[in-house]
């Protein structure tokens, strides 16, 4: 009888947790949102003047010096992000964005963590950095933010191999950090880090990359 009992009372508790929450649903929609996570980016336009090439060496300075500190920090609140880099001449220009997966609270101090790194505002001063967005999506699945072209498997998919592959170039900036002196000049020293970045896919993207990629894909054609 008392067993009985004790599986009625847990029933019951049970069963009212649930309804409670469903309250809180309805009634704050806000409070779950806050709680979903979703895709949020942060990106940096970079000044790119007429016949001049694109400012690559940004990528790793702003990867390492900006982002590193912060995926980091905020590993356990960062569920999937990865580095995007692009140059076109088109009204969206030369960029470089960190995308990341994390619930609303942890974008917003993110957000404002980025914003008040004194390095961001020299580079912005400096003119380097001509425009930054903080951009929160209504993205909630893991796979909304890729191209939305592939197939709803691919896009699923994804995020985690972008990942991967934004881990393996951060890991790559950290040594060729380490193995070439920063001297005074910041800008010139990740002039140097990109140009080690360049070497290394000349001579090792067909293997290291492609080669390995088609095998797990059984070398299909394309």
């Amino acid at each position: 009888m008392k067993s009985r009992n004790s599986n009625l009372k847990k029933l019951c508790f049970f069963l009212w947790s649930f309804l409670f929450i469903l309250i809180i649903f309805e009634l704050y929609p806000s409070f779950a949102e806050d709680h979903r996570v979703k895709w949020n980016v942060v990106q940096f336009e970079m000044d790119w003047e007429k016949g001049k090439a694109p400012k690559w060496y940004m990528g790793p300075l702003l990867a390492k010096e900006i982002f590193a500190p912060i995926i980091y920090k905020y590993k356990g609140d960062i569920k999937l992000w990865r580095f995007h880099r692009r140059a076109s001449r088109d009204k969206s220009g030369h960029q470089f964005s960190f995308i990341f997966f994390a619930k609303k609270n942890a974008a917003e101090l993110i957000f404002r963590e980025v914003q008040e790194i004194s390095l961001l505002n020299e580079l912005s001063e400096k003119k380097y950095i001509i425009r930054e967005n903080y951009i929160s999506t209504e993205k909630f699945e893991e796979g909304e933010y890729s191209d939305p072209h592939w197939s709803s498997e691919m896009q699923a998919a994804w995020p985690e191999y972008a990942m991967g592959f934004s881990k393996l170039w951060l890991r790559l900036i950290f040594i060729y950090d380490t193995e070439l002196p920063m001297g005074k000049n910041m800008i010139e020293h990740y002039m140097r880090v990109e140009e080690k970045l360049s070497g290394e896919w000349r001579n090792s993207a067909t293997h290291a990359f492609f080669h390995h990629v088609h095998a797990m894909f059984a070398y299909v054609k394309s």
